[in-house]
C-alpha cells in the first residue's frame, strides 16, 4: 500500500480549462510524467488536435476526455451522481413528444 493509502491502479489526472486544443505537445509532456504501471486522465474542457489523439492511441495508458466527451458522461450518469455533486451542475430531465420534429 502507498503512503497515501493508495493500491495500484493509480490514475494521474491532468486538467485543462482553456476552450482552445490540446496539442500532442501537451499530451506527450503529461505522459512522461505518467510511470509505466499507472494510467493517466487528460481532461480538457476544449478539444484535442488530430496529432494529440493520434499520439493518445499509440501510448494506451493515456485516456483523453475533451469536452464533448465530458458533457456526454454527465448526461449517461447524471442520476448515478450523489446529490452534493448534482447542486454544482443542476439538471432537469425534459421530455418532448417524438412526433414534435417530424417534417423538419
Amino acid at each position: 500500500m502507498q503512503p497515501l493509502g493508495l493500491e495500484r491502479p493509480v490514475i494521474r489526472i491532468q486538467l485543462e480549462s482553456g476552450a482552445g486544443a490540446v496539442g500532442d505537445q501537451e499530451v506527450s509532456a503529461f505522459s512522461a510524467k505518467v510511470a509505466e504501471t499507472e494510467s493517466g486522465l487528460f481532461v480538457t474542457l476544449g478539444i484535442y488536435s488530430a496529432p494529440a489523439q493520434n499520439f493518445a492511441r499509440a501510448h494506451p495508458r493515456i485516456r483523453l476526455i475533451a469536452a464533448p466527451d465530458l458533457v456526454a458522461m454527465i448526461l449517461k450518469h447524471y442520476e448515478d451522481l450523489l446529490p452534493k455533486y448534482k447542486t454544482l451542475i443542476p439538471l432537469r430531465r425534459v421530455y418532448v413528444r417524438a412526433d414534435a420534429y417530424e417534417g423538419d
